[in-house]
């Protein structure tokens, strides 16, 4: 997982493997969380570097990472100098945690055991767990769009939550995908769902009302999509492809 810090700096989580080489030099463990100065994009530096286990998704938040673990666990990292990165506090309690967003004084996790899970992030170094909802369940990732949670959980598709009160997400509806949902991106009225074999994009212009509007094999596994105006960037396992849709054609 990546994560922008400003000033060309990029934080980068490793999960029991060693990153390439070539962009670290000198990295030697063998997971952890990594920042690296990406001032010449030819050759990215390693600054820093914090050895915690089985790290998945990150969220910044000001001067704080807030770092979820597939073990269930929510770490708060100063990275107010990303020179010295320093571990201020372990919230336990999540199942498995593969993705964190914030959204005001909430963080939303994408946890494959318990669900959507809503954080109160009113005091950042002290994060709370406050509910899970059951309905997404096998959760891999989630993107927040215009006041609404959209979860990618597998077979189920992409299910859709109403933030209105957001302590407690409702859930509205699933919209199936096919293949297993993955990964889940919105912008423009449109949701986009990486499906393993495809990418999927879905009209939620009335998002209790969902529905799809087309789809696209991708030529290897698509395992994740970020949307960008009407436009989708697909990691397709060793490539990014591009898609375009024209929602004014029917």
């Amino acid at each position: 997982h990546m994560e922008p810090l400003g000033d060309h700096l990029v934080a980068i989580t490793a999960r029991g493997v060693t990153p390439t080489v070539w962009w670290f030099h000198n990295a030697i463990e063998t997971h952890g969380l990594f920042i690296i100065d990406t001032d010449d994009p030819a050759q990215p530096t390693l600054i820093s570097s914090l050895d915690l286990p089985d790290l998945a998704d990150m969220a910044k938040k000001d001067n704080l990472l807030h770092v979820v673990t597939y073990m269930g666990d929510l770490h708060v990292i100063d990275i107010s100098n990303a020179y010295f990165p320093t571990l201020l506090h372990t919230m336990s309690g999540l199942g498995n945690a593969w993705k964190i967003i914030h959204v005001g004084d909430y963080a939303y996790v994408a946890d494959a055991l318990n669900g959507l899970v809503t954080i109160d992030m009113s005091d950042p170094l002290d994060p709370k767990i406050v509910s899970m909802t059951a309905e997404g369940v096998g959760v891999q990732d989630i993107w927040h769009y215009k006041g609404f949670i959209y979860a990618a959980v597998g077979v189920p598709g992409i299910a859709i939550f109403d933030l209105e009160d957001p302590e407690l997400p409702m859930h509205v509806t699933n919209v199936s995908t096919g293949p297993s949902s993955v990964g889940v991106s919105a912008a423009k009225g449109v949701a986009w769902s990486a499906n393993q074999e495809g990418v999927v994009a879905i009209d939620i212009s009335d998002p209790y009302a969902p529905f799809e509007i087309a789809t696209k094999d991708t030529p290897d596994w698509a395992m994740n999509v970020y949307g960008w105006h009407h436009t989708a960037y697909v990691g397709d396992w060793d490539f990014i492809h591009t898609y375009e849709i024209d929602p004014t054609l029917k």
